[in-house]
């Protein structure tokens, strides 16, 4: 799988998501518009970190490469209802993550308060991935 496949995959899923649960999501490579305060919306993020070759050569010339990171998404929840609507929002991302089956590995999935932010309450999700280009 490329880089782009797995970014597509990866992005499918917390796009289905955000979808159904009627939430705006930005992206690092787009500028931002801030939703009005009164809604849920959330900004993506992928990171690679690390990757290398994981096998070598087998009886059919093909060689394993293998690719980490991680997945953060920042939810934007409304001010002053105790979290409920970022951990609501989170809840439903961490079901899909952990429903997932295919040829990404998630794991180490987490949900972190991270408190004020402008008008808006922040609840991130993280999750580590790791896929593999078999070339």
């Amino acid at each position: 799988m490329t880089t782009d496949e797995a970014r597509d995959i990866m992005f499918d899923i917390i796009q289905t998501v955000a979808t159904a649960q009627n939430i705006q999501l930005t992206f690092t490579d787009v500028p931002v518009t801030v939703p009005s305060s009164n809604l849920v919306w959330g900004r993506l993020t992928l990171r690679h970190a690390e990757g290398g070759q994981g096998s070598l050569t087998g009886g059919l010339g093909t060689v394993r490469y293998d690719a980490t990171g991680t997945l953060w998404l920042q939810l934007f929840a409304p001010k002053g209802d105790g979290y409920t609507a970022g951990y609501q929002a989170a809840q439903h991302f961490l079901n899909a993550l952990r429903k997932y089956r295919g040829s990404i590995w998630f794991r180490n999935m987490r949900v972190m308060e991270r408190g004020e932010d402008g008008a808006f309450e922040r609840v991130d999700v993280l999750t580590e991935f790791e896929y593999s280009d078999i070339q």
